[in-house]
């Protein structure tokens, strides 16, 4: 399944970026597991210059984050 269904069904509204508290709500990931991935520079992010805390991910990089886990990643 993918973040936008996965997203719409959780309540959450029709957007292309999503905050990582978002993710957690619509896929129950933790919000500390998304972060790790973040900095270990698996998961994709975007923040603006100049912005600490304004963390954006598009439904295509978690979608491909998502199927990379599930498929064992790389080292398959």
């Amino acid at each position: 399944m993918r973040l936008k269904q996965m997203a719409l069904e959780a309540g959450l509204q029709d957007k292309p970026m999503y905050s990582v508290a978002e993710i957690e709500k619509a896929t129950g990931i933790s919000r500390s597991t998304l972060n790790r991935e973040r900095y270990a520079g698996r998961l994709r992010y975007f923040r603006p210059p100049g912005m600490e805390r304004f963390v954006r991910i598009r439904c295509e990089w978690f979608d491909e984050w998502f199927a990379a886990g599930v498929s064992g990643g790389e080292g398959e």
